[in-house]
């Protein structure tokens, strides 16, 4: 488990730095990263209201246990 909590502190640092501090920038980017695609606009609500209340570390694990980032079609 401490390797993913290391993959989500890694890529939330990659956000805020690339993305800088703008939370819909920082989503796209993650979305672009982890799941290969731009965030649907539901996403991106859903995303923006969980950042009102958590870091972006949090945000970064939701990313990485995406069913997209974790299975293989």
């Amino acid at each position: 488990m401490n390797g993913t909590l290391e993959q989500a502190e890694a890529l939330a640092a990659r956000l805020e730095t690339e993305a800088g501090k703008d939370v819909r920038k920082q989503i796209d980017l993650g979305y672009r990263l982890v799941a290969g695609r731009p965030a649907k606009l539901k996403e991106i609500q859903a995303a923006m209201e969980f950042l009102k209340t958590q870091p972006t570390r949090e945000f970064a694990l939701t990313l990485l246990n995406l069913n997209s980032f974790l299975y293989v079609n």
